[in-house]
């Protein structure tokens, strides 16, 4: 069985180190959607061997379209 995580960030550097040493000792790998941080978001995730980073596109807030269109980072 494997154990995926899903995290949505925006400027978590003062979170996220911690989050994720705890997230990645349960899961095998954690995908973490960022919503455009400007802070050291990026560099603390990619820092995790088991993180996949992606970076979600500025939002349509109603556009149905753009969550269809993430369905396959959680495809296993």
């Amino acid at each position: 069985m494997k154990l995926v995580c899903g995290i949505t960030t925006k400027n978590e550097d003062w979170i996220i180190q911690k989050t994720l040493s705890v997230v990645t000792t349960f899961c095998d790998t954690v995908v973490i959607l960022d919503d455009n941080s400007t802070d050291r978001t990026k560099d603390i995730c990619c820092s995790f061997e088991n993180v996949e980073w992606y970076v979600r596109e500025k939002r349509k807030p109603h556009d149905r379209q753009e969550a269809a269109g993430l369905y396959h980072l959680f495809k296993l």
